[in-house]
């Protein structure tokens, strides 16, 4: 990770905010005064290490809408002094699932099968990717887990979900959950914002008809 200008001043909001030191912080984070004293100018770079701890304390002082979902399903921040990207791009033509649609789609079946046989017209065209499988979207109606209403999100059929990442899921309730993935053992947890739903990781099967990870979202600003 480069520090940009939005990393400096979550720094300094940080600290500001915690009534703390830039040496206290430091110590915090394991690293020298020093090193802190190059992550708050512009340019300079961050181990993945370090940013991953320094990236929980800083978190909700950086900018939004710099936020994103990896194509590992993880929530990254894209630095302006990083070149683009390189995600997952999704392509246009896959299945668009609604509520009930989502609630009759099997997993077992492939994206294909279904979009053909509930008569969706847009048909994933796109060779299925190693890891990723079969994709669709979905437009997320209300917000939860910190996406807004309107987004759609482009989900995996056949990805497993990793601890911490963004999960769709269909109980066996027919309620639709968008919510944090999280392990602790053999526990699982999915966090929605508004609610949890806790359970054994071998219980997964008979609480959801559909578990399915999110591999990136969109929102369309007008």
């Amino acid at each position: 990770m480069k520090v940009d200008q939005y990393i400096i001043r979550a720094i300094n909001q940080y600290i500001a905010a915690n009534r703390t030191t830039q040496k206290d912080f430091a110590r915090q984070l394991g690293v020298s005064e020093a090193t802190m004293v190059k992550w708050r100018k512009s340019g300079n770079g961050i181990s993945d290490a370090n940013w991953s701890a320094l990236y929980g304390r800083i978190k909700d002082y950086l900018p939004k809408d710099r936020l994103y979902i990896s194509s590992t399903g993880d929530e990254e921040y894209s630095s302006l002094n990083e070149g683009k990207k390189n995600m997952y791009y999704i392509p246009v033509l896959i299945p668009s699932l609604k509520s009930a649609d989502l609630i009759k789609y099997n997993p077992v079946v492939s994206v294909e099968q279904f979009a053909q046989s509930e008569n969706i017209t847009r048909i994933e065209y796109r060779p299925k990717v190693i890891g990723i499988g079969g994709m669709f979207s979905y437009e997320l109606e209300t917000a939860s887990a910190g996406v807004p209403p309107g987004a759609r999100l482009f989900v995996s059929s056949e990805a497993k979900p990793r601890n911490n990442s963004l999960v769709l899921a269909v109980t066996n309730g027919k309620e639709i959950v968008l919510g944090i993935f999280k392990t602790t053992g053999r526990m699982f947890e999915l966090d929605s914002g508004e609610k949890k739903l806790t359970g054994h990781l071998d219980d997964i099967r008979r609480l959801f008809t559909g578990f399915f990870p999110v591999i990136s979202y969109e929102v369309i600003c007008f």
